[in-house]
């Protein structure tokens, strides 16, 4: 059996949840442990290490939108200036 690594707080999930495979890249995982716990709460998913993705088992699959609040760097704070664009 394999060993797995769990995020803080991170939970047992169903046996029978959907796996979710994320790319370890670019993920920052204080945030993707957070957004899983607002969505599903303490005792939902499981999130383990597996070949460079994080493996989520939870009640649903993330969206797009939801696994890209969890980037290290999100560009939602960020606005290039005219200036900056043309250079």
């Amino acid at each position: 059996m394999m060993a797995r690594e769990t995020l803080e707080h991170g939970a047992t999930a169903s046996s029978r949840s959907p796996t979710q495979d994320v790319s370890l890249s670019n993920i920052d995982p204080g945030k993707l442990a957070s957004k899983l716990q607002r969505l599903f709460g303490d005792d939902s998913f499981e999130v383990y290490v597996k070949h460079d993705a994080y493996c989520i088992q939870a009640p649903r699959a993330l969206s797009h939108a939801e696994i890209a609040e969890c980037e290290v760097f999100d560009g939602s704070n960020y606005r290039l200036s005219q200036k900056e664009l043309a250079n």
